[in-house]
């Protein structure tokens, strides 16, 4: 079996809360509620996620639910 380039994945789902500071590697796909500070690869706010931050930085954002906030792209 050949070796696969597998990227990181992590999901905050609809029931979940936080409150504080995250950093990701890879893909962050959020349908919860944060809030706090992002850093982060690719963010993905989904229809259902509810996003107020004091500072996010990333390199690549969608916004398909509600986000309130800075954010610094490169």
């Amino acid at each position: 079996m050949g070796k696969k380039d597998k990227k990181n994945l992590s999901i905050i789902d609809k029931e979940l809360k936080i409150d504080g500071s995250i950093s990701s590697a890879g893909k962050l796909i959020i349908k919860g509620h944060v809030t706090g500070t992002i850093d982060g690869d690719v963010v993905i706010i989904a229809a259902d996620g509810v996003v107020n931050s004091s500072s996010t930085k990333v390199s690549s954002m969608t916004i398909g639910g509600h986000f309130q906030g800075d954010v610094t792209a490169s």
